[in-house]
């Protein structure tokens, strides 16, 4: 790993533990194992850090997800795919998912991060518009719906995170069946 990613994986471990205000940039590059300056040689400040690394486990979550995204196919079989993929993702990168849910709503995650975030799951918000234009997806606002969709994605994350789960694949189609009939149209 190198100097760049421990600083990105120490910052996401104390923003996540004390939040971003109570997180110094010494306390980062302590527990990374590098020099105060050199957290500066790659991030001009702690904002800059913090969307860095917000934009970056974003992408990270987006590669898995755009690896079983198949424009060609059935509405529901793609957002249940879609839908492990995150599940998957989460539960084997655990510290990012926390972070990404922390700081979702932080005023610190500025504009243009968000505006690229959209750009790359563009393709999700396409295949959601499709859904409702073809009329398996309930008619309400998008944005709702997506938000939906999240909160009982989340749901279903932070319970497998808590709980001993015997068969994960199971419960996870299980929950995508609970969320399906509630946005079915």
């Amino acid at each position: 790993m190198d100097k760049r990613d421990k600083i990105i994986q120490a910052a996401i471990q104390l923003f996540v533990e004390k939040g971003f205000q109570a997180t110094s940039t010494t306390s980062i590059t302590n527990l990374a194992g590098v020099g105060t300056g050199t957290l500066f040689v790659y991030f001009k400040n702690k904002n800059e850090l913090i969307n860095a690394v917000y934009l970056e486990s974003k992408k990270k979550m987006g590669q898995s997800v755009m690896q079983v995204f198949d424009v060609d196919a059935d509405f529901e079989a793609n957002l249940e795919a879609v839908w492990t993929a995150v599940v998957h993702w989460a539960l084997q990168n655990e510290k990012e998912f926390n972070f990404i849910n922390q700081f979702k709503t932080s005023p610190h995650i500025g504009k243009l991060t968000k505006e690229e975030i959209d750009g790359a799951f563009h393709a999700v918000h396409q295949m959601m518009e499709q859904g409702q234009q073809s009329g398996r997806l309930v008619s309400l606002e998008l944005n709702y719906v997506m938000q939906l969709i999240m909160s009982h994605l989340n749901a279903t994350i932070e319970y497998l995170m808590e709980n001993k789960i015997k068969d994960v694949t199971a419960f996870v189609r299980s929950a995508f069946a609970v969320l399906m009939n509630g946005i079915r149209a």
